[in-house]
């Protein structure tokens, strides 16, 4: 965040500033703004230029929707209700992944059109199935347990 000035983070949704301690400097300086529950996301998505999707489960309908209004977003390829829409050669692997990619876009508006492309194509298109939502949800899913099972083995 430090490193370019040239871009904001709006964090919307449950904003309990405890939460938020790391970010107390950036909140202070306007490049963090905790805006808090939105029932209207469509009109920030107007404002941004990527949407970063945490790790989380929750519908993915604010990830749809920005994809929908024209943003591309950023998600990882664990378990999440939005990967088996947009595609899992969309995602990165973890959170680390996700700020690079942020910083990658961010300097290239070329890429970022080329990453809601194929974003959009995948959520209008013919991924958009149960089929496919169960089989990407079964892969994440066991990608998880593989990965706490390697966790388990380190200790």
């Amino acid at each position: 965040l430090n490193a370019n000035y040239n871009y904001r983070w709006i964090i919307v949704g449950a904003t309990d500033r405890e939460k938020f301690k790391l970010l107390e400097k950036e909140i202070a300086s306007q490049k963090v703004i905790l805006w808090g529950y939105e029932n209207f996301l469509y009109k920030l998505y107007y404002m941004c230029d990527v949407y970063l999707d945490l790790p989380r489960s929750g519908g993915g309908g604010s990830t749809a929707l920005a994809v929908q209004c024209g943003i591309p977003a950023i998600i990882t390829d664990g378990y999440s209700d939005i990967l088996p829409f947009l595609g899992e050669e969309n995602a990165v692997p973890d959170f680390d992944s996700s700020l690079e990619k942020l910083k990658e876009l961010s300097e290239s508006k070329v890429k970022r059109k080329q990453l809601h492309k194929e974003e959009y194509k995948n959520l209008m298109g013919s991924k958009w199935s149960l089929e496919n939502y169960v089989r990407v949800t079964e892969a994440a899913i066991d990608k998880a347990i593989k990965e706490r099972e390697r966790k388990q083995v380190r200790k």
